[in-house]
This record gives C-alpha cells, structure tokens and sequence, in this order.
C-alpha cells in the first residue's frame, strides 16, 4: 500500500466516522484464499445476505461468486462488526472489488465499497520499523511579494 493511499484512507475513515455514516474500512484475504473478511467502520449492517455482496473485477479469475455470508457476532468489541464472506474460488493478484448492494441507508453509498486482492501478504515484506509514513499536512505560506513597498 503506498503511502498516498494510506494517508488518503486515514482521512476518508476519519470524515466517516465525524458524520455517524457506516462503510466498509477494509477487506482481509483468509490464508485458503476463499474467506474475506470485511471490516466496517461501526456495526456491521444486521441483515447482510449473499444476494448483497458482490466480489467484481479480475481480467483471468471470473467470475467469483459468493457462496456464503455470515455476520461475526463475537463480544468482543475490537472484533464486532465483521462479516466472513466464502466466495467459490480464489482470485489472482489482480485487483478486485468487494461492493455491498441492495442495503438501503445502511451504509454511505461512497463506502460500500472496497478493492483488495487475493494475493495474501507475506509477513516478511511488512516493515515494521515503517510506522505511521504519512507526510504532514501542507501549510498554506502567504502569498509575499518582495517588490511591495511598506514604508511611506
């Protein structure tokens, strides 16, 4: 993930969360390829069935169809608001996109919505040392003129 992308998706969860709007933050590849985790930025919508979720994209694996959806109702509060989705096989490393429909108000149309890939991060390519890489933001400097006269 770049770090343009990171910053830019710190800012779109933040602007959510600000304006009570629910969406998708992210979606996690299981290990067999086949599990997707889909992670909200609050409660997961109560009523999610395979006919709502949608798994689009990928130019050699096509289609991927859903076969199964199940909400993840753990007490846990950092592991509510997920839903497991199965879909019938896996994707390749290309990108795809995981779009919720049919859910009415249920979450900002903008982020119902999310791209990801099949290929499964390796441990060893994640930097730990990387930390938080997001530049700091853009100080808007007055506009100076060094031909302007101040003095009388």
């Amino acid at each position: 993930m770049t770090t343009t992308t990171h910053c830019d998706d710190q800012a779109r969860r933040r602007l959510l969360r600000e304006r009570g709007r629910n969406g998708i933050d992210y979606v996690e590849v299981g290990d067999d390829r086949r599990t997707l985790t889909v992670h909200f930025l609050a409660a997961a919508p109560p009523r999610i069935e395979v006919r709502n979720v949608r798994v689009e994209g990928g130019p050699r694996v096509r289609p991927v169809r859903v076969t199964e959806v199940r909400l993840d109702e753990d007490d846990d509060p950092a592991r509510a608001g997920r839903l497991e989705v199965t879909v019938d096989r896996p994707g390749d490393a290309t990108t795809y996109t995981l779009r919720l429909v049919g859910l009415g108000d249920a979450l900002d149309q903008r982020a119902a919505r999310a791209d990801f890939s099949f290929q499964v991060a390796d441990p060893a390519d994640l930097d730990p040392a990387m930390g938080d890489a997001c530049p700091p933001p853009a100080l808007v400097e007055p506009a100076i003129s060094y031909l302007a006269k101040d003095y009388a």
